[in-house]
């Protein structure tokens, strides 16, 4: 063999020694790191799971102290609660669990801001710190005392709850019910609307006119249909339950508006009723934002006859219109 052959021999001994090193330093490395990559999926600790913890049910039939009416919000029509000055009120609710897990639960009262205004009235509920196990219902109190010289006034309170795994919104679950609006006025009202300008207004619909379009480049391009301006029917508020009377008692109907815009409102009654629209603000104050409350007076007069009679409105709150019907039954 000559001496330029055993070179060559040697050269790719050493390669093929150096590849095969390498393969096993890859290998190594590969495996443990699959094997520390396996190890630690495998150990590592169980995410802790979505949970949605806290179920309520307000128990409005087995509420003491308040009366109760109607307020309407939007297309809703929901119940409220009216608590007279130097009253005290309290409305049951039940707390508990749809998982199998364990929690602490924190609960108080918000009033819609951080700015709300008590006006007198005080809000607690007991218990406010307990712990639910799997299944179990825990009965909580809402309590509202109004002192003596309370200021009236229309609160939408929520129960806030926080757990030790989360924080929900600030509401209680459970249906409409869970939201019991409240009045602390000296009377009952028949209803409450909740006028909103948000929804009073109507869709903006975009117009087009041929004097005022640009003239088309294209001869084959048609030219801009005219569209008439959208004309939007006046927004209705959504029905209530007809309001019991008999003959010469009068109720009043609440108009409660967000804002400081002034609120007019024509009303017509059938023959027998009288309806006094106060275009003065009443003096019952939004806990949690600026806007005005307006009264309108139903009177049944005391030759009325027994049956089924309306009163319609026509108002607009600021420069949005809107109209309202209210179900008069004469017993």
């Amino acid at each position: 063999m000559t001496e330029k052959r055993k070179k060559i021999i040697l050269a790719s001994v050493a390669l093929l020694s150096i590849a095969l090193v390498l393969t096993v330093i890859v290998f190594v490395q590969v495996h443990g790191f699959l094997h520390f990559l396996h190890n630690g999926l495998i150990n590592l600790p169980a995410a802790t799971p979505i949970v949605w913890p806290v179920l309520s049910n307000v128990e409005l039939n087995v509420s003491q102290g308040f009366s109760s009416t109607q307020y309407v919000a939007g297309p809703n029509v929901s119940p409220l609660l009216v608590l007279s000055p130097g009253a005290v009120g309290t409305l049951p609710f039940v707390v508990s669990s749809p998982v199998n897990v364990s929690f602490d639960v924190s609960l108080s009262v918000y009033l819609g801001s951080p700015d709300a205004t008590t006006y007198g009235v005080h809000f607690s509920v007991s218990p406010s710190n307990f712990a639910v196990n799997p299944g179990q219902q825990v009965t909580c109190i809402l309590t509202v005392a109004a002192d003596q010289d309370a200021k009236s006034a229309f609160y939408l309170p929520t129960i806030e709850i926080q757990t030790n795994r989360q924080s929900s919104a600030p509401y209680v679950g459970g249906g409409p019910a869970s939201i019991p609006a409240l009045l602390i006025a000296n009377y009952v009202p028949s209803c409450l609307y909740l006028v909103n300008e948000q929804e009073l207004s109507p869709p903006v619909v975009e117009t087009y006119s041929p004097s005022s379009a640009p003239a088309p480049t294209n001869a084959s391009v048609p030219h801009p249909i005219s569209v008439p301006p959208f004309v939007s029917e006046p927004y209705a508020l959504a029905a209530v339950s007809p309001i019991n009377l008999v003959p010469g008692q009068s109720t009043i109907v609440l108009f409660g508006c967000f804002t400081e815009d002034k609120l007019s409102l024509n009303v017509t009654a059938s023959n027998g009723l009288i309806a006094q629209f106060s275009p003065t603000p009443t003096d019952i104050a939004f806990s949690y934002c600026t806007g005005n409350m307006y009264t309108l007076r139903i009177t049944a007069s005391q030759s009325i006859g027994v049956g089924s009679y309306e009163v319609n409105g026509k108002a607009e709150l600021g420069s949005y219109p809107f109209r309202c019907s209210l179900k008069i039954a004469v017993n």
